[in-house]
């Protein structure tokens, strides 16, 4: 089984790379790398898993603000879910247009 002080090679650059990451200052610590790859993919995955909270959130408050302003609900939350940053830009553009034209005098 690989351990932390593998020297680098074409082969276990991909593992050293993990091994030095994990802080372990030798092999004395006895990490392994299956061990440390499974954390390594546990911490990817709830990194995708945040990302993805995230965009259905703002897809929830696109799909809420197009309610509010009669507009098309479904059409917004895809928009929002799959379009985050852009549809933001949007949306404060949209938002502005929408109070200037209400906006009495």
């Amino acid at each position: 089984m690989l351990r932390c002080n593998q020297p680098f090679t074409e082969k276990s650059d991909a593992i050293s790379i993990l091994c030095a990451r994990s802080g372990a200052p030798s092999c004395d610590a006895g990490i392994e790398v299956s061990r440390l790859t499974t954390i390594v993919l546990k911490r990817g995955a709830m990194d995708y898993a945040t990302q993805g909270m995230v965009f259905f959130l703002f897809g929830l408050f696109c799909a809420y603000w197009a309610q509010e302003a009669k507009r098309n609900a479904w059409l917004w939350f895809f928009l929002g879910l799959f379009f985050a940053p852009l549809t933001g830009i949007v949306l404060v553009y949209k938002n502005s247009e929408d109070r200037r034209v209400k906006a009495p005098g």
